[in-house]
């Protein structure tokens, strides 16, 4: 089965590639924002009433500022609930959020909704920070960013900065998961997940550790040595 295209590959994403919980928060909203429609009954009933709460006031703020919610059968994501999930994702998160400058009060509301699924133990996966073409173009959900006593540039609009790729001379220090994840891919040409998970080193860490240059991805669940370190190693 092929993986759901992106918006900006020209198709919305599909409701059915998201996690539990990220579906949990789209049906949540779509209950509120069309209690008219036959499914939203159930899920309003299911709601603990901080959650409720939280919810019915970003369905009532998404109304005021037009945006795009689809009916709970909808078997797609709007760009504008896109924008929301990965929004309220990065809310729980002060790390990625905790320079952010909520304007208004839709932007209040994700906030409120993203301490409600906290309290309710429902923490989000975490997310990419969207690109400027993936991005709603509502500007109610145009995020800004807090710098030195100003306002930096637009938040989908700034680049931000990568650590530098793992060089091939500094060793990871010898038994924690970098070092693990190397000694893999250096004795093994191909390693396979299997081989990593074996070692301690979770789906979600390998792929920091793809992104970070300790291991490229050659293939699906297949991982190699940083070709761009053996080919400076050639002479």
């Amino acid at each position: 089965m092929q993986p759901p295209r992106t918006i900006a590959e020209g198709a919305l994403i599909s409701l059915a590639s998201l996690a539990f919980r990220e579906r949990r928060l789209v049906l949540i909203l779509r209950g509120l924002h069309h209690p008219e429609a036959a499914e939203s009954a159930r899920i309003a009933a299911d709601l603990a009433a901080p959650l409720h709460e939280a919810f019915a006031r970003l369905a009532r703020e998404a109304k005021s500022c037009g945006i795009q919610v689809l009916l709970p059968v909808a078997p797609v994501l709007s760009l504008d609930e896109n924008t929301i999930l990965h929004r309220i994702a990065a809310l729980q998160r002060p790390s990625i959020s905790g320079h952010w400058r909520l304007v208004n009060a839709l932007q209040q509301a994700m906030k409120a909704c993203a301490d409600a699924l906290g309290q309710d133990a429902r923490r989000l996966p975490a997310r990419a920070i969207l690109q400027e073409r993936d991005t709603s173009q509502n500007p109610s959900l145009r995020i800004e960013c807090a710098g030195k006593g100003r306002v930096t540039r637009n938040l989908d609009t700034y680049a931000r900065r990568r650590a530098k790729l793992w060089d091939g001379h500094s060793e990871p220090p010898p038994g924690t998961l970098k070092a693990k994840a190397v000694e893999i891919v250096r004795r093994h040409p191909v390693a396979t997940t299997a081989q990593f998970l074996a070692a301690g080193i979770t789906h979600q860490y390998l792929s920091a550790l793809h992104h970070d240059g300790f291991v490229e991805r050659i293939g699906q669940g297949v991982y190699s040595f940083p070709s761009r370190l053996m080919k400076k190693a050639d002479p």
